[in-house]
C-alpha cells in the first residue's frame, strides 16, 4: 500500500481500520494508542498475569507472587527518543508494587523489557507539579540495579510469537 498518496481523511480511516482490528483480535483493549495496550497484553502472556478491569487506578495486572503490577510502555521514534515512561498518578499512595516496562524501537522492536521493585520506581521519580504525577524513565541503565530484573529477552521471545492471525 502506498501511503503517501492516502489524503488525511484515508489515512485516518486506516487508522481506524487498524485499531478495530487489534481490539478484535485481542491485542488491545482500547481505541487509544496501542503501545499500551499491547504492553499489557504482552506482559500478560508473557507472565501469565491477571489484567485489572480498564477503569481501575493504580496498577494494570496482579501477579500471584510479585501482587499488584504497574505496565508502562515506550515506543521510541524519530522526533521523539525519550524513554519517559507514561505519567504516574499518586505515586506517594503506593498503587502498585511493580512496575513492568518495555520499550520499543520505531519499528515495534523491543529494546528492553524490565521489572522494577516501587521503592526504586519512587526513588528514581521526578514528581511534576504541573501534571501532578511522577516521571519514570525506563532507561538502560535500570539494568544491573538492585531488584531490577531483565526481562528483555523473555518478552522478545513472546513478542516473536505473537501475531500470527
Amino acid at each position: 500500500m502506498q501511503l503517501s498518496v492516502l489524503t488525511l481523511r484515508e489515512l485516518l480511516q486506516l487508522h481506524s481500520g487498524v485499531s478495530a482490528q487489534l481490539r478484535d483480535r485481542g491485542y488491545c483493549r482500547t481505541g487509544n494508542n496501542p503501545g499500551g495496550d499491547i504492553a499489557e497484553h504482552l506482559f500478560s502472556q508473557t507472565f501469565n498475569w491477571q489484567l485489572a478491569a480498564n477503569s481501575n487506578a493504580g496498577f494494570d495486572a496482579a501477579c500471584p507472587d510479585r501482587g499488584r503490577v504497574q505496565i508502562k510502555s515506550r515506543r521510541l521514534n524519530r522526533p521523539n527518543a525519550s524513554r519517559q515512561a507514561g505519567d504516574i498518578r499518586d505515586l506517594a499512595l503506593h498503587k502498585f508494587d511493580w512496575l513492568a516496562g518495555v520499550v520499543f524501537d520505531s519499528d515495534w522492536e523491543i529494546v528492553l523489557g524490565v521489572l522494577v521493585p516501587f521503592e526504586l520506581v519512587a526513588a528514581n521519580s521526578t514528581y511534576i507539579k504541573h501534571t501532578n504525577s511522577s516521571r519514570f524513565y525506563l532507561r538502560d541503565s535500570l539494568i544491573g540495579m538492585e531488584g531490577v530484573e531483565d526481562v528483555t529477552g523473555k518478552l522478545k521471545a513472546s513478542w516473536n510469537t505473537m501475531g500470527a492471525i
